[in-house]
């Protein structure tokens, strides 16, 4: 996959439906690369298709603001908000639990999100910024349907399969690898209990929290 430069991402799309997925605020320190080279900042995951098999999601790969917006132009399709994992410092040096106005959350706000679907939206959000690598599926078609029916609550066996993927991800809990890998900033304090309760009846492994 080449997706420098602005014909080769004409090219790509001439073969393949690019879904975006999620737009995510890079970890301080963190080091990740995606298509295009080294990641900065803010990225996008996005799943892609063939086009004459757009329901069979390939596979998913992350890239930069840049390309992304290009894809996106390319392809007609909305910009996301951006989900920021971090704890914003206002002029005062205090910390605040929401960010500024193109955050994520107050998007959902206004969509009026289901409160589980809100909660696995944002794990998997915290799965791809924790993840090393691409995501692969049922993640991204779970996150991309929880975020279309944001209004509903999504089935429980959704939530059995991305704490079983959790698991098989990482060896600790989600809420732990996070805060594993950034030791330098403060992470704003994420709920799942609504995940948690689902997840008890299975009389399995919590791996959210």
């Amino acid at each position: 996959m080449n997706l420098r430069g602005h014909e080769n991402r004409l090219k790509f799309l001439e073969k393949y439906d690019v879904t975006p997925i999620s737009h995510l605020k890079l970890l301080e320190g963190q080091k990740k690369d995606g298509e295009g080279g080294r990641l900065t900042d803010s990225y996008y995951c996005f799943s892609y298709s063939l086009k004459d098999n757009s329901k069979k999601v390939l596979g998913t790969f992350n890239c930069g603001y840049h390309i992304a917006e290009d894809l996106l132009k390319l392809s007609n399709q909305d910009k996301l908000p951006l989900f920021n994992p971090f704890k914003v410092i206002n002029k005062g040096n205090q910390l605040q639990g929401v960010t500024n106005k193109g955050n994520l959350d107050i998007n959902r706000q206004r969509k009026q999100y289901n409160e589980v679907a809100l909660q696995l939206s944002n794990a998997i959000n915290l799965i791809i910024i924790c993840y090393e690598g691409n995501i692969k599926e049922p993640l991204s078609t779970i996150k991309y349907e929880t975020d279309k029916y944001y209004y509903s609550e999504p089935y429980d066996s959704k939530i059995k399969a991305v704490n079983t993927i959790i698991g098989n991800l990482f060896d600790k809990k989600l809420v732990e690898k996070i805060s594993e890998i950034n030791v330098n900033q403060e992470i704003r304090k994420f709920d799942f209990s609504l995940l948690t309760n689902k997840i008890k009846k299975y009389e399995i492994q919590n791996n959210f929290e």
